[in-house]
């Protein structure tokens, strides 16, 4: 065979492949027809929502119930999955938006701008990534599965998938009514401060001065705050170095009445601050869960000093008498 007659055969390989190419059946994904693969809700392990503001929540299958993975297994809610998962395996294909893939971008269904991704992961191990971006209408989102150009509107809303754990588990950690409240201890670098209630049910500070007097709104406002004491995220389910409890910065002791008449005893520690999200890591040992709270709710157990807590009583004059 000659040099031309092989040029010309490539070229006709060439052209046979790209007409096998173009002209082959391909499945129709604008035709309609279920987003996902059929599955149920009971086939599911696993969900990953992540969001960009770095929020992340993965919840997982754990027996009969779920828990929030990459924080310590903390239970999560199975009837609000249940839901989120029902409605995400109800979207269709039944409205094409685009198969442009620069408007990917513009509908926040690309890798680098979504509203949220989703990592949806089977029992048999299978896993299907798709993304959430803005909004066509009302009920509706702009949906695309990762590796594919259609974007859709699905009937769904990134509202509902949020990626904050607090969407997801009850964050009440501690609650305790203050009228409950029978004794308190706070502990900081600056002392170590006790609290009890006299015999009218006033608050009382231990080792007050003849001309001293609690301020019991300073005291007050760290007891209110534990009425129903909130996280904004588990982290673990055990104590470790980078939590910065050992030891904490601040310890909270308080004994209670339980619903029994009883007397319980709270202790919260306090421990690293992360000061880019303004957020500190308590452990509240009875919980068995370390979390993050927003500043505000253990700043003043840290950094309150005796002066806060204490003022001086002035004595009041004697009437002169009247001549």
């Amino acid at each position: 065979m000659s040099r031309l007659q092989q040029i010309l055969l490539a070229v006709l390989v060439v052209q046979i492949a790209l007409i096998a190419v173009v002209f082959w059946p391909h499945p129709d994904r604008s035709a309609g027809g279920s987003f996902l693969p059929e599955m149920t809700v009971e086939d599911i392990q696993s969900l990953s929502l992540r969001d960009q503001d770095g929020n992340l929540s993965v919840l997982e299958r754990s027996g009969d119930g779920w828990v929030l993975a990459n924080g310590g297994n903390y239970p999560a809610d199975a009837e609000k999955i249940t839901e989120a998962l029902d409605k995400i395996i109800k979207v269709n294909r039944d409205r094409l938006i685009t198969q442009t893939v620069s408007s990917h971008e513009r509908l926040q269904v690309d890798p680098n701008n979504y509203m949220r991704e989703i990592i949806l992961t089977l029992k048999n191990g299978t896993s299907y990534t798709f993304y959430l971006g803005s909004s066509p209408g009302t009920g509706s989102v702009h949906i695309r599965m990762a590796g594919e150009g259609e974007v859709y509107a699905g009937s769904l809303s990134a509202w509902e998938l949020l990626a904050t754990a607090s969407s997801w588990v009850d964050t009440a950690y501690i609650t305790v009514p203050i009228e409950n409240i029978l004794t308190a201890k706070v502990e900081n670098q600056s002392g170590v401060y006790e609290f009890f209630k006299d015999e009218t049910g006033a608050w009382t500070m231990d080792g007050l001065g003849e001309n001293e007097k609690l301020l019991e709104a300073s005291l007050t406002s760290i007891l209110n705050r534990f009425g129903s004491f909130r996280f904004i995220n588990p982290l673990s389910a055990e104590v470790k170095p980078e939590h910065g409890l050992t030891p904490p910065a601040a310890v909270l002791t308080f004994t209670a009445l339980d619903s029994e008449g009883g007397e319980k005893t709270y202790v919260l520690q306090v421990g690293a601050k992360d000061e880019e999200t303004n957020r500190y890591i308590v452990y509240a040992p009875d919980t068995g869960y370390v979390v993050k709270v927003n500043a505000v709710n253990v700043e003043s157990i840290v950094n309150y000093t005796r002066d806060d807590f204490v003022t001086s009583v002035e004595e009041e004059a004697e009437p002169t008498p009247e001549e």
